[in-house]
């Protein structure tokens, strides 16, 4: 009876750990324990902390211009790695709830997950339409991230019209899945991204990331 109820006991434990491989497998977003989120599915690595121009200390509230945005993104480096960048947006996106083609073509709206920020939202967050993701608790995947903000709208890639003039770039909501074009020197969130997989032998500590932020900021100084 002992050995039949270890037996059992066993191939449940077999069970569960198998099903708990298989979720983690399937989430999509992996902790590298070293400050970096990695994205199995679209194989990128994205910043943990979300605001990182707040942290760094570049502007009130982490809002800037698409155009300072850009040169933080250029000028910084983490853990040995730089060419990290703005997520990507996809100008024409079916995905999305609205789509012109008049003049200059262009997706936009809801549910657009095309979009890296858009995929972060609906599909790694898991999402609908009109959540607001910085306030939501005991959602495992943004709770991989802080300073999650839902103030102001995130940039991604600039905005290329070839009629318009008005809109330098794309920004993409936390605080309710849109995605829209951005008016000309408008206020946005930076939140960096590295294409393929950032990782250290070791877990980064809080005080190495800050080193590494007092480092970018003496650097950004002597440069301007």
């Amino acid at each position: 009876m002992t050995k039949l109820i270890s037996q059992k006991f066993l191939q449940s434990s077999a069970l569960a750990v198998s099903l708990l491989v298989s979720l983690s497998s399937t989430a999509g977003l992996i902790d590298n324990g070293n400050g970096t989120i990695y994205d199995d599915v679209l194989n990128i690595t994205w910043l943990q902390n979300a605001n990182i121009a707040l942290t760094a200390g570049e502007h009130e509230f982490g809002v800037s211009t698409y155009g300072d945005a850009a040169d933080f993104a250029s000028d910084f480096s983490y853990l040995g790695y730089t060419e990290w960048r703005l997520p990507t947006t996809l100008a024409i996106d079916p995905s999305c709830s609205a789509n012109y083609s008049d003049n200059d073509a262009y997706s936009h709206g809801i549910n657009c997950t095309g979009s890296e920020l858009g995929y972060m939202y609906y599909n790694n967050f898991g999402l609908a339409a009109g959540t607001d993701a910085a306030t939501l608790i005991n959602n495992a995947n943004i709770d991989l991230f802080f300073n999650l903000s839902r103030s102001a709208s995130y940039f991604s890639d600039p905005y290329i019209g070839m009629f318009d003039d008005d809109y330098d770039s794309w920004r993409f909501s936390m605080g309710n899945g849109e995605q829209h074009r951005a008016a000309s020197g408008s206020g946005g969130l930076t939140w960096l991204v590295h294409d393929g997989r950032v990782s250290v032998s070791e877990p980064v500590s809080g005080a190495m990331l800050a080193l590494g932020l007092m480092g970018l900021l003496m650097t950004r100084r002597r440069n301007s």
